[in-house]
C-alpha cells in the first residue's frame, strides 16, 4: 500500500500518517499494515534527517530534458 501524499507531506501530516495506518488496520492484512507502517516510518525518518529534499522526485519543471 503507498500512499497518494508525497512523501514530505505525510512526515509532516500526522493526520494523513494516521488515515494511511487505519485502513490496513481495518481490513486485517498485516502485510499492508506493515507497508503502512514503513512507508510512514520512512518519510519521518527522511524528514528527520533532513533528506527529504534530496529523495523527492523532480517535478517536471525541474527536469532537465
Amino acid at each position: 500500500m503507498t500512499s497518494k501524499v508525497d512523501d514530505e507531506a505525510l512526515a509532516n501530516d500526522p493526520d494523513a500518517q494516521l488515515e494511511l495506518i487505519q485502513k490496513p488496520y481495518a481490513t486485517g492484512d498485516a502485510y499492508a499494515i506493515d507497508q503502512a507502517i514503513a512507508e510512514v516510518s520512512w518519510a519521518r525518518r527522511m524528514k528527520k534527517q533532513g533528506l527529504l529534499d534530496f529523495s523527492a522526485k523532480p517535478r517536471d519543471s525541474e527536469r532537465d530534458d
